[in-house]
């Protein structure tokens, strides 16, 4: 039934048949079809789909940012949440300058007040740089890392962590330093992991430091994995001379690297 609906540009049926395609077999080639026969109808969340996959070179389709982007922005412009983060983060990486920058910043308040938990976190990063066309906002960002550590982005946890070890706007306060560093890399970022690790040795404390380095490392971040293989090949601080071990985060690093 769905499969006649479809072929007939049902525009429900045509997504929902390219989803069921997908989840049994990625390389199936009735997929794009009826997911472009979905977008043709305006289906929003086809339509956001489609973009992306345009966008990045998804699933076989080939690469076009410029049609990407047109696709996205009419489903950005229909509230879609994944589309407006999307078109954003073009947008931000845009040479166009002040005036995209705007448009991207006013596309990610309109997704962070939906709900995205990936949108504050641009926010922050956003008001905690340089980004032309938008002033630097400290406390901006703050609120805006809290309200994606609230909703279940640890990098939120680690980017406030990180603005009280550096003083961005925030008093540099150990025990908060520690403690959303360590909280971070509890639920899942490997890298506030690494930056708890560089700030305890930095601190006096080689053996916890050089703990928290190992634990980034194993969990696959790369620039822990380099540091790890620089340490060993040098026999600095708790890590002993060790080519072997070396070698090995050398390789890790490298595959890493390639993901």
């Amino acid at each position: 039934m769905w499969e006649e609906a479809a072929e007939m540009e049902h525009a429900e049926s045509a997504f929902e048949l390219a989803n069921v395609l997908l989840q049994e077999d990625e390389e199936n080639p009735k997929i794009l079809p009826y997911l472009k026969a979905a977008a043709r109808q305006s289906h929003t969340e086809a339509l956001a789909t489609l973009g992306e996959w345009c966008l990045y070179g998804y699933f076989g389709v080939k690469k076009d940012q410029k049609n990407g982007m047109r696709i996205s922005t009419v489903a950005a412009e229909r509230g879609h949440v994944k589309a407006l983060v999307s078109v954003a983060n073009y947008l931000l990486r845009s040479r166009d300058g002040a005036e995209d920058h705007q448009k991207a910043l006013s596309y990610l308040e309109i997704a962070t007040n939906k709900g995205s938990s990936i949108a504050p976190l641009y926010l922050g990063g956003i008001y905690q740089g340089y980004t032309e066309g938008i002033s630097r906002d400290y406390a901006k960002a703050a609120e805006y890392f809290q309200v994606a550590a609230e909703r279940g982005e640890p990098a939120g946890l680690m980017f406030l962590g990180l603005m009280h070890k550096n003083q961005f706007g925030l008093p540099y306060d150990e025990e908060k330093i520690k403690t959303l560093l360590r909280q971070a890399g509890d639920a899942g970022e490997s890298e506030a992991y690494f930056h708890l690790g560089i700030w305890l040795e930095g601190n006096g404390k080689p053996v916890l430091g050089g703990g928290y380095l190992f634990k980034s490392a194993m969990n696959g971040y790369e620039k822990a994995q380099r540091v790890l293989e620089s340490r060993y090949s040098e026999g600095v601080g708790v890590f002993p001379l060790d080519k072997a071990k070396a070698t090995y985060w050398l390789f890790k690093a490298h595959a890493s690297g390639q993901k």
